[in-house]
C-alpha cells in the first residue's frame, strides 16, 4: 500500500506534463512495483537477521516481480511503448536477489537504504530513456 501511495505523485505530474492517461498509469505501475520489490528485499534482510521467518516476505517479493513483469509484458504492446520499458524493473529485481540470496546482515541497513535510493534513481533514468 505504501508503494502505491508514495509513488502516486507521478500521476498529477505526468498529466500536468501532457502525458496520456495510459502512459501515466504505466509509469505509476512501474514505480510502485519497483518500490514494493525493493521494500520487500529490505524486509527479508530484517526478518532474516531477527531470526523471524523470511520466507513469506521472500515469496511476496518473488510474486511482485512476477506480477510486475507479467503486467508490463501485457501492457507495453497495448499502450505502444518501446520494448526497452520491460528492462526498467531489472535494477530492483537485481537488488532483491542480491539482498535476499546473499548473507547480508541488518547492521548494513544504511548502505542497503542507499542502494534502494540508487535503484529508484536508476528507475527514473531508465523510464525517461525508455519513454522518450
Amino acid at each position: 500500500m505504501a508503494a502505491v501511495t508514495l509513488s502516486s505523485w507521478c500521476v498529477p505530474v505526468g498529466l500536468a506534463g501532457g502525458l496520456s492517461t495510459a502512459l501515466v498509469m504505466v509509469i505509476w505501475m512501474i514505480w510502485s512495483g519497483v518500490f514494493a520489490i525493493a521494500t520487500c528485499a529490505v524486509h527479508v534482510v530484517i526478518a532474516a537477521t531477527a531470526k523471524r521467518p523470511s520466507r513469506p516476505v521472500w515469496a511476496l517479493g518473488a510474486a511482485l516481480i512476477l506480477v510486475v513483469m507479467a503486467t508490463l509484458g501485457w501492457v507495453v504492446p497495448d499502450v505502444h511503448l518501446p520494448r526497452a520499458t520491460l528492462a526498467i524493473p531489472v535494477s530492483a529485481i537485481a537488488l532483491f536477489l542480491g539482498l535476499t540470496l546473499g548473507p547480508i546482515h541488518a547492521k548494513r541497513l544504511r548502505p542497503i537504504g542507499w542502494s534502494v535510493v540508487g535503484v529508484s534513481l536508476l528507475t527514473l533514468v531508465l523510464m525517461v530513456i525508455a519513454l522518450r
